[in-house]
């Protein structure tokens, strides 16, 4: 199969790489995309244009600014004493700080050096400040108020020099932060070694071909500080990503463990069975899927891969083809029961479930409970929404938890999920959080829960 790609193939997809011209929005739609009672027309032809030539300085500036030109940000200075920070910037992180043996202080204050300090947080900014003062002018001067001359009065005037910063106090990552007073940074993956370490692999690494270290570290801790923040986006892959929700929370330091070698130059790590996990071809590129991160999307599409068997899943499509050339999307439950063998190390069952007798959907019930009460969370595939033709579509979610009357999901969307008297967006439900979290009368979930994956105890292998 082919694949377009960063790391090589000729797709269907080639990959633009335009320049800033062609990257340039529109100035109505950048300032004016919230009023549709705004009309160019009303403009003369010698307005409009010294408009457009306003778009073109400004937006050439702005682009400035987000490559590092235009306004001089000062560089971190090397006199830094992480420790004064993280005092004055975190109490509680200062004492659970306290807490760690000293080697381990060490450890955090060079990842923090190395990678964890942050600039400062500016309010306004280019948009929130030139911009959106611009904003707010111009919907009254396109409308012939009082304001038309100062609008183009400020845009005759010149643009203000470079300038620079004054120096501020850099701030340690709020997500590392959380995750030293949680206690997740001292937790162990698979080879015995802590989440601190794993960032601290990742802080020295060789990176993959257009990964940003700085960018992957800040969405690895912020996705292990806030799960909810994980979503499979435009993408079909709810089983995948329900299995990285189920890492990230349950087995924080194993999942960074994984990221770590998915982002590495190789791009490849071994799991607990055995196996090896690659990163896709094709997972690299960006793919449109704006909802996701980069390392949802490494990670997802190298669990498609790999719990496809035989097949071949291209990220740019969503799809999986097979031997005889045919086509599938999604993931089956058998692929994603070997998934969950794979990275937890356990002898995980997928359960078909006889939605139309009611000795079976109660044997459900009690399997899920019991689990419940064990401390795990259960992969589940429901009977979701209906399509285009008006056909049931099936969803993978994650039970986290029952009531005596209803089920509690987590969503592989994610966000805040509540839909109502919307049949093709899947049952009535109530959203509990911004991360997901959904509760379903179990009447209802009983009906439409066709399959159930639940862990054993003991270990089991397989291989591609």
């Amino acid at each position: 199969m082919s694949i377009s790609s960063i790391e090589g193939g000729q797709g269907r997809h080639p990959i633009q790489n335009s320049g800033p011209a062609t990257q340039r929005p529109d100035i109505a739609g950048l300032l004016l995309d919230d009023s549709s009672r705004i009309h160019l027309r009303s403009l003369s032809p010698q307005q409009l244009a010294r408009l457009r030539q306003y778009q073109n300085e400004m937006l050439g500036h702005i682009q400035e600014v987000q490559g590092g030109c235009g306004l001089i940000f000062p560089p971190l200075p090397t006199d830094i004493d992480p420790l004064q920070i993280l005092r004055k910037q975190d109490p509680e992180a200062y004492a659970a700080f306290a807490r760690l043996k000293p080697e381990e202080q060490q450890v955090f204050l060079q990842l923090c050096r190395d990678i964890g300090l942050e600039p400062p947080v500016r309010h306004g900014g280019i948009r929130g400040g030139l911009l959106g003062g611009m904003r707010n002018m111009l919907p009254q001067a396109l409308q012939g108020q009082e304001q038309m001359p100062k609008l183009f009065g400020m845009m005759s005037q010149p643009t203000r020099p470079s300038m620079p910063l004054p120096r501020l106090e850099p701030q340690i990552n709020s997500d590392l932060l959380t995750l030293l007073k949680s206690g997740k940074l001292m937790s162990k993956d698979s080879q015995g070694r802590s989440l601190l370490q794993n960032l601290t692999d990742l802080s020295h690494q060789e990176m993959g071909p257009t990964l940003d270290r700085k960018q992957i570290f800040q969405q690895l801790c912020n996705q292990l500080a806030n799960p909810g923040t994980i979503k499979q986006g435009t993408h079909g892959t709810c089983a995948p990503t329900t299995i990285q929700y189920l890492q990230a929370t349950r087995d924080p330091a194993e999942y960074a463990r994984i990221m770590v070698g998915l982002t590495s130059k190789e791009g490849k790590v071994r799991l607990r069975n055995g196996d090896e996990l690659k990163r896709d071809l094709g997972s690299l590129a960006p793919d449109g899927n704006n909802a996701r991160s980069t390392i949802s999307r490494l990670y997802q599409a190298a669990l498609m891969e790999y719990g496809n068997g035989e097949s071949e899943y291209d990220n740019r499509t969503d799809e999986h083809t097979q031997a005889d050339d045919t086509t599938y999307s999604g993931q089956r439950n058998e692929d994603s029961e070997r998934i969950l063998d794979a990275m937890f190390g356990e002898d995980y069952q997928s359960i078909p479930v006889d939605r139309g007798n009611e000795g079976a959907r109660q044997q459900t019930e009690r399997m899920l409970r019991q689990a419940l009460d064990r401390g795990q969370q259960i992969p589940v595939a429901l009977e979701w929404g209906l399509n285009e033709k008006g056909e049931p579509t099936y969803h993978m979610l994650l039970v986290v938890g029952m009531t005596e009357n209803t089920v509690i999901l987590r969503n592989p969307w994610g966000d805040f999920d509540a839909n109502e008297n919307n049949p093709a967006r899947g049952p009535d439900r109530e959203g509990l959080d911004f991360g997901g979290t959904v509760e379903l009368s179990k009447e209802e979930f009983l009906r439409r829960c066709y399959n159930i994956i639940v862990p054993g105890t003991e270990p089991k292998r397989s291989s591609k």
